[in-house]
C-alpha cells in the first residue's frame, strides 16, 4: 500500500523534471558564416553554430607571401586584425577576411634564350625561346637581376617588384664575350699530409710520397692494417680500444718499417696488380657532355651561317694543314693521358676534371673546323670557343710544368705546344679575310638602280679592306661584305666591347650622297624595335658612318617557297616593325628580301632605311631609286596613283609575302618596260594558283597588291591582325608545317 501511495508523488516529480529540462535542451542556436580569400585561413571556417548567449573566437592567419588586408564583420570593416570574438551571441553573424599578396611577379625574355636568371644571387630558372618566362611569389621591393649565359657577357640591372602586380623587363639582348677573353683557373693549393704508420703482428703497408711531412704512430694490434698515403688528403688514423706509443716526426727517409712493405695495387706500371686508368664511368659521362656541347655549337653555326663557295681550293688545303697539326697533337696527348695509370699522370692526376674535357673538346672542334674549312662553312662560334679552350689548356700546362714535380713532362709539353698552335690556328682562321661574294650582312644597302642587281656582293679589288684609316682605332677585324648604290658595308669588332657590328660608310663625299646619307641617319636613328635592325651609333666624324647590329643572313638567302605558316609569321612580325615606324611618320619604301635580316632565332628585322621618307617634314631629300620587282604603282606613276605613303610599304610587303609563298615575285621578267606595264595594269594570279597550300592567304595577299592605295590595307597594324588571325586558326597541314619552320 505504501508503494501505491508513492506512485502519484513520483509521477509529479518526473513531470516537473521534464518541464525544466526540455527548455534547457532546446536552447536556441545561431549561425556565424566565416569565409576567407586566397592567401590565408580563418579558423573555424564555413558555417559555425553557436548557442545563444555564448561566445565564439575566430583566429586569422596569413600564408607565406600574403598579409591580412581587411576583416569585415557583418559588412563593417575592422582592418587587418588577427582574431575576433563574438560576445553573447543573440543573432546570426558573418565574418570575412581578405588577404593581400606581399609578392609580385617578374616576367622577362632574352636573346639568345637559355640564360640563367639570378635574383639577388638566387637562381630562379632559365629564359625560354617560346616567349617571356614568369617567376611568381617574389617579395616586393628593389632587387638585383642578373642573366648569365655561357659565351655571353652577364647582364645586370635593378628591378622594382610591386606587390600584386607583374613587372615586365624589356627584352634583354646578351652581348657575346670577345674571342680574346680567357677563363681564369684558380691555382690548386697543396696541403701537407700527416702520415700514420701502423705496426702490426703481420704486415704493414706504409708507402709515402715526396713533399710530405710524416709523423709516425706505432700501434700494437692483432689485425693486419693497410694505411697508404695520398697526396693532398689529410688521413688521421684512430683505432678505439688500442694503445701505443707516439713517436716524434721524422723525415720520409728515416722511416724503417718493421715488416715487409707491400706496394698498393695499381699504383705503378708493371706491378702486376691490374692497374686501371682513371677513365671511370663518371669521366665517360663528362666526355659525352663535352661531345654534346661541341655538337650544339657546330649545329648552331650550321643553322646561322651559309657556305661561301668562292673560297679558293689552295686556302682550303692550307686551313686543313694548319688546323690538323694541333688536332693530331691533342689526340696523341689525350690518348697518353687516358692510358696512363694513376700517379703517373702528373698534372692530370690533380686537374683531370678540367684537362680531359678541354682536350677532348679541342679534338672534336678541330675535326669540325677542318670539315668547315674544306666545305667553306664559317663556323665562327666554334672558332671562338676553340680559342678559349686552347688558352685554358696552355695555362694548365704551364701550371703543371711550373710545379716542378710533373712525372710526365713530355705529355704536358705536348699539351702546351698543341694548345698554343690551336689558339693560333683558330685566330688565323677567324681573321682570314673572305674573298668573293658574301651573301648576308646587317648593312645591306637599299639604295641603287631600279633593277634587282642594285647591291653588289663583291670584295674590293685584290681583297683589300677599303675602310678609312680613322676607324681602324675603333674597330678590329674589319672586312668588306657588301656594296650598295651609295655606301660600302663592312663587318668589324668594337675594340672597347668586343661586339661584332656592321658599318655602313658612304662611297663618295659629294653633296647628293651626303644629303641622302644624313636622311637615312635621321630616319633610322630614332627607330628602336625588335623587328628593326638596331642602330648602335651614328657620326659624321672622322667620316660619316652608321654602326648597327650585325646579322648574318637575309630573307633573300632563305629557300623559297617556304611553309605557309612560316611565311605568315615572318610577315606578321614585319608588320609590327612597319607599324612602329609608321607611327613615327617614317615610311621605308624599299621593302624587299635583301633588306630583311633574319637572326639565328628566326626573327625578321627591317634594314636599310636609305629609301625612307619622313612624312610631314618639308624639304626632306628623297631618292628615286628602288627595286622594280617590288615597286608599287605610285612609285612608277605618281601622277596617276598619287604620292608614296605608308600604304606603299604594305604593297611591297605583299610582294614579299607572295614570293615567300610561291617562290617568285608577282610580276617576274627582265624587260623593264614589260614589268612596269604589268605593275601598272595587270593583276597577278593568286598565290594558290602556284601553291595550293596558300589558299587561305589569297585574300590577304591580293588586297595588299591592289593598284590604288585606297583598296589596300590602310595601315600595317590591320594587315598584322589578319595574319595573326590566320595563324590562330591553324589546321592539320599547318601543324606539320611547324616542323619545317626552323
Amino acid at each position: 500500500m505504501k508503494n501505491r501511495s508513492l506512485l502519484p508523488v513520483a509521477t509529479i516529480l518526473f513531470i516537473t523534471f521534464l518541464s525544466l529540462a526540455v527548455p534547457v535542451m532546446a536552447e536556441k542556436t545561431h549561425v556565424i558564416t566565416a569565409s576567407a580569400t586566397e592567401g590565408g585561413v580563418i579558423t573555424p571556417s564555413g558555417t559555425v553554430l553557436v548557442n545563444q548567449g555564448k561566445s565564439q573566437v575566430f583566429l586569422i592567419e596569413a600564408e607565406e607571401g600574403y598579409r591580412i588586408g581587411d576583416v569585415r564583420v557583418d559588412g563593417i570593416s575592422l582592418g587587418p586584425i588577427s582574431f575576433y570574438t563574438f560576445q553573447n551571441v543573440r543573432e546570426d553573424h558573418s565574418i570575412s577576411v581578405t588577404f593581400l599578396s606581399t609578392t609580385g611577379t617578374l616576367e622577362l625574355e632574352s636573346r639568345p634564350p637559355g640564360a640563367s636568371v639570378f635574383l639577388d644571387g638566387v637562381y630562379l630558372g632559365v629564359t625560354s625561346s617560346s616567349g617571356p618566362v614568369r617567376f611568381n611569389r617574389i617579395s616586393a621591393g628593389t632587387h638585383s637581376l642578373r642573366l648569365a649565359l655561357q659565351g655571353y657577357t652577364d647582364y645586370q640591372t635593378s628591378v622594382q617588384i610591386t606587390a600584386g602586380t607583374t613587372t615586365t623587363v624589356p627584352l634583354v639582348i646578351l652581348s657575346p664575350i670577345p674571342a680574346t677573353q680567357t677563363t681564369s683557373v684558380p691555382a690548386t693549393t697543396q696541403t701537407t699530409v700527416p702520415t700514420t704508420t701502423i705496426t702490426t703482428t703481420q704486415t704493414t703497408t706504409a708507402p709515402t710520397t715526396t713533399q710530405t711531412t710524416v709523423p709516425t704512430t706505432t700501434i700494437t694490434t692483432t689485425q693486419t692494417t693497410t694505411a697508404p698515403t695520398t697526396t693532398q688528403t689529410t688521413v688521421p688514423t684512430t683505432t678505439p680500444g688500442m694503445t701505443g706509443t707516439v713517436l716524434p716526426a721524422v723525415s720520409p727517409t728515416q722511416i724503417q718499417p718493421s715488416s715487409t712493405t707491400t706496394p698498393p695495387v695499381g699504383t705503378a706500371p708493371g706491378d702486376g696488380g691490374g692497374a686501371a686508368p682513371p677513365f671511370t664511368p663518371p669521366w665517360t659521362l663528362l666526355v659525352l657532355a663535352t661531345g654534346l656541347f661541341a655538337t650544339i655549337i657546330m649545329s648552331r653555326d650550321v643553322l646561322s651561317s651559309s657556305r661561301d663557295t668562292s673560297v679558293p681550293g689552295t686556302r682550303r688545303l692550307l686551313s686543313l694543314l694548319i688546323l690538323a697539326i694541333p688536332g693530331i697533337g691533342q689526340s696523341v696527348a689525350l690518348h697518353a693521358t687516358i692510358r696512363s695509370p694513376g700517379t703517373g699522370m702528373g698534372l692530370f692526376h690533380d686537374l683531370a676534371i678540367i684537362v680531359i674535357p678541354v682536350s677532348f673538346y679541342l679534338v672534336l672542334s678541330s675535326i669540325g673546323l677542318i670539315i668547315g674549312a674544306l666545305s667553306s662553312w664559317p663556323f665562327r662560334g666554334m672558332l671562338r670557343v676553340h680559342t678559349v679552350a686552347g688558352v685554358v689548356l696552355v695555362f694548365l700546362s704551364l701550371f703543371s710544368l711550373a710545379r716542378g714535380d710533373d712525372p710526365a713532362p713530355f705529355v704536358t709539353l705536348l699539351f702546351l705546344v698543341s694548345g698554343l698552335l690551336a689558339v693560333l690556328a683558330a685566330r688565323w682562321q677567324e681573321g682570314e679575310p673572305a674573298t668573293g661574294k658574301t651573301t648576308a650582312s646587317a648593312g645591306h644597302d637599299g639604295e641603287g638602280s631600279a633593277d634587282e642587281s642594285d647591291v653588289t656582293r663583291a670584295a674590293p679589288p685584290g681583297g683589300q679592306v677599303m675602310v678609312p684609316r680613322e676607324l681602324g682605332e675603333r674597330y678590329s677585324g674589319i672586312r668588306f661584305v657588301g656594296l650598295g648604290g651609295l655606301a660600302h658595308v663592312y663587318r668589324g669588332i668594337r675594340r672597347d666591347t668586343g661586339e661584332e657590328v656592321a658599318l655602313k660608310i658612304p662611297i663618295r663625299s659629294d653633296e647628293t650622297t651626303g644629303k641622302s646619307f644624313l636622311k637615312e641617319i635621321r630616319a633610322w636613328e630614332g627607330l628602336s624595335h625588335p623587328n628593326i635592325v638596331r642602330v648602335n651609333e651614328v657620326n659624321i666624324l672622322p667620316i660619316p658612318y652608321i654602326e648597327m647590329e650585325y646579322i648574318g643572313q637575309t630573307l633573300a638567302d632563305t629557300p623559297k617557297p617556304m611553309p605557309v605558316r612560316k611565311a605568315a609569321r615572318i610577315c606578321r612580325d614585319l608588320c609590327r616593325g612597319l607599324a612602329y615606324a609608321h607611327e613615327r611618320n617614317v615610311v621605308h619604301r624599299d621593302i624587299k628580301p635583301e633588306n630583311i635580316m633574319i637572326t639565328g632565332d628566326g626573327v625578321p628585322k627591317i634594314s636599310d632605311w636609305g629609301m625612307s621618307k619622313v612624312m610631314g617634314i618639308p624639304g626632306m631629300p628623297t631618292l628615286s631609286g628602288f627595286s622594280l620587282a617590288y615597286a608599287a604603282p605610285e612609285q612608277l606613276a605618281p601622277e596617276t596613283f598619287g604620292e608614296t605613303d605608308k600604304r606603299t610599304d604594305i604593297y611591297q610587303l605583299g610582294c614579299v609575302l607572295y614570293e615567300l609563298l610561291t617562290g617568285r615575285v608577282p610580276f617576274p621578267g627582265t624587260d623593264m618596260t614589260q614589268v612596269t606595264a604589268a605593275i601598272l595594269s595587270a593583276t597577278p594570279p593568286p598565290p594558290s594558283d602556284i601553291n595550293p597550300d596558300a589558299r587561305l592567304l589569297d585574300g590577304i595577299v591580293m588586297r595588299c597588291l591592289a593598284k590604288t592605295r585606297e583598296e589596300r590595307y590602310q595601315d600595317a597594324a590591320e594587315l598584322g591582325r589578319d595574319l595573326e588571325h590566320f595563324l590562330s586558326r591553324g589546321s592539320w597541314r599547318d601543324f606539320f608545317d611547324l616542323f619545317e619552320e626552323s
